[in-house]
């Protein structure tokens, strides 16, 4: 479930609007940079996907026609493009990469073909590059997890 929390009223008791009523799990929640929609993680149906749903709660719409698991969005700060976390199943392995598409979910591209485990993406703030996680086995040069940034230009 999706609840907002107004605080627009400083002292008062805060209002809380619940937007969703089903019992799909949902995580990762962001505001539009517009902040008329949100693009959140849902897993519906047993299926794992990014969706979006304007700040009313309704409109509710599945992001990028795949059946892979997708997940871990984020806007540009134009609005215009949705970086996101990208599951091609190989068996019962995963391999995630970086994919970016338009706010529609249309024009799905991938920016970061699979290496070890690609998470975490978001848009530099002059949209110029993307910074993400990378995990790598523990046993690959004592390193496990770091930080790094894929330049878009």
């Amino acid at each position: 479930m999706l609840w907002l929390l107004s605080l627009l009223h400083v002292g008062a008791d805060p209002a809380v609007q619940r937007l969703t009523t089903d019992t799909s799990f949902k995580q990762h929640l962001q505001w539009s940079p517009d902040g008329g929609r949100f693009l959140f993680t849902r897993i519906h149906e047993g299926k794992m996907a990014l969706w979006t749903m304007s700040a009313e709660g309704s409109d509710l719409k599945k992001l990028v026609a795949k059946d892979t698991p997708n997940f871990d969005g984020a806007w540009s700060k134009d609005g215009k493009k949705i970086v996101f976390v990208l599951d091609i199943l190989q068996g019962t392995d995963g391999h995630l990469q970086i994919n970016r598409c338009a706010a529609d979910g249309s024009d799905s591209q991938v920016v970061i073909p699979h290496k070890p485990m690609e998470e975490s993406p978001r848009f530099a703030p002059d949209g110029q590059s993307i910074p993400f996680t990378r995990t790598q086995s523990a046993y690959s040069n004592g390193e496990f997890s770091k930080l790094w940034r894929h330049d878009l230009a």
